[in-house]
């Protein structure tokens, strides 16, 4: 394993247009990463639930404290509602109109469930397939709005060789499959009154990903 949750920055443009935002980076080992795992139903319906009583008066992913956070970031980039929905906010949309729930593999399905209880972006990577150190930035992405046109500004995680993750577009290259072992999980939280407590959000990544895989955390971080 040669990746570090504290090798990670910000870029300055990020943190003049979102100024509270930190990054949670939980390294994890050991795992056996399959595929339905039993315990992710459970997750499912704890979820849906927190999410249904925290909307149930405004029935929109945008009109959260977290994604209000984020949207002079995705302005200046560009973006504008609908296209300005981050990937979380889709998903959470998806899940109030009972779409059916993505299925990828264990990891990947809790990461995203992750972010769904906290209504941020969330992201899993192989750490043998990262390059650190990472930052977050506001940079070109492979994402276009029509063929032909120039690439798309979007804020993305990146390694020294690529794009790895964009908050509109997910997750790029680098992501957590059945092989993977070892894997690098970030929260991209806004910081809203203050942001998720460092240590509880730690324990939270490692207890659910501990009971669907069997990995224990070996390094965890908040980098602001």
């Amino acid at each position: 394993m040669h990746a570090d949750p504290t090798q990670l920055s910000i870029a300055p443009t990020i943190r003049e247009l979102t100024p509270g935002l930190r990054i949670h980076a939980v390294v994890l080992t050991g795992g056996r990463v399959g595929v339905g795992h039993r315990e992710l139903d459970t997750l499912r319906t704890r979820v849906s639930t927190v999410l249904r009583q925290r909307l149930s008066a405004r029935n929109d992913p945008l009109a959260t404290p977290e994604a209000q956070a984020f949207l002079p970031l995705l302005h200046g980039c560009g973006e504008s509602p609908p296209r300005g929905l981050t990937e979380v906010q889709r998903r959470i949309r998806g899940l109030l109109r009972k779409e059916p729930f993505p299925v990828e593999n264990d990891v990947v399905d809790a990461v995203l469930l992750l972010g769904l209880f906290y209504g941020i972006p969330t992201a899993a990577f192989d750490i043998a397939e990262i390059t650190p150190p990472l930052r977050l930035d506001v940079l070109p992405t492979g994402r276009r709005e029509t063929e032909g046109s120039a690439a798309v500004l979007e804020p993305v995680l990146a390694d020294e060789r690529r794009t790895l993750f964009g908050l509109v577009g997910g997750v790029y290259a680098a992501p957590v499959t059945e092989a993977t072992r070892d894997f690098l999980v970030v929260l991209l939280d806004p910081g809203v009154s203050g942001g998720l407590p460092p240590d509880r959000t730690a324990h939270r990544v490692e207890n659910w990903l501990a009971a669907l895989t069997g990995a224990r955390a070996v390094r965890s971080a908040l980098i602001t």
